[in-house]
């Protein structure tokens, strides 16, 4: 299985504090961006996942993440169906510990913008889940 460590390109540095000092050094005194580990198995899912990471703007950081597994999961399926190991292992990082959170703030930001398919993945997601991702405010 291959590792990714997802983070904006920077030097290689090894402990959270030497990123801060980077940043500080560079005059960003904003905190790294906090990316959840993602390990992905297929290179193909990994290159489309980061293409679309770069694209996402305007959100927070695990905001951006879910808002590229997404498009990431809709490429696949559409070129490949609803059974493609890539679809179901975008679902598997959306559905992760680490993303849960930012899958329901997603959902919850989303409202009334979504589509019938979008609506369909949601509550698809929602029964993986366990629980409602919808705005239920």
């Amino acid at each position: 299985m291959r590792q990714s460590f997802l983070r904006p390109p920077r030097p290689s540095l090894q402990t959270p504090s030497q990123l801060s000092l980077h940043a500080i050094e560079r005059g960003n005194t904003l905190p790294p961006p906090k990316w959840t580990i993602m390990n992905f198995r297929d290179t193909q899912l990994e290159a489309c996942f980061e293409l679309n990471l770069a694209k996402a703007s305007g959100v927070s950081d695990e905001l951006r993440q879910v808002s590229a597994l997404i498009a990431t999961h809709d490429w696949f399926w559409m070129i490949e169906g609803r059974h493609s190991s890539r679809v179901h292992e975008t679902i598997d990082h959306l559905l992760s510990p680490g993303l849960r959170a930012g899958l329901r703030d997603w959902y919850r930001r989303s409202g009334a913008e979504m589509n019938s398919t979008a609506i369909e993945f949601r509550d698809h997601l929602s029964q993986l889940a366990g629980e409602r991702l919808e705005n239920t405010r």
